[in-house]
């Protein structure tokens, strides 16, 4: 689903479940792109500090290590709904390419 305005977010599923070719959940589209980046934001430093402290007390446990993966998820979703949510100007092509 493509944005339907300018700065939004568009649909994308996360936490895929191969046994039946779907996915659990999913970023929604329309939502303010700054608010999902915002939201990923929170979400990395939250899970750095939360995987930091487990590393450094040695105690990495199942538990913090599928957060951590589940929250990775979480953020890819969240950042990738968000890609193309503002259209690029022409000119800025043409300067990446120069």
């Amino acid at each position: 689903m493509n944005n339907q305005a300018p700065g939004l977010t568009r649909r994308t599923d996360f936490v895929h479940i191969p046994t039946i070719d779907n996915s659990l959940l999913e970023v929604r589209a329309g939502i303010p792109a700054d608010v999902a980046a915002g939201q990923a934001t929170c979400l990395a430093e939250s899970i750095r500090y939360l995987a930091n402290d487990a590393v450094n007390a040695g105690e990495m446990r199942g538990e913090v290590a599928y957060l951590v993966e589940f929250a990775a998820d979480a953020i890819f979703a969240l950042t990738a709904s968000i890609a193309g949510a503002y259209p690029r100007k022409t000119g800025d092509a043409d300067k990446e390419n120069a």
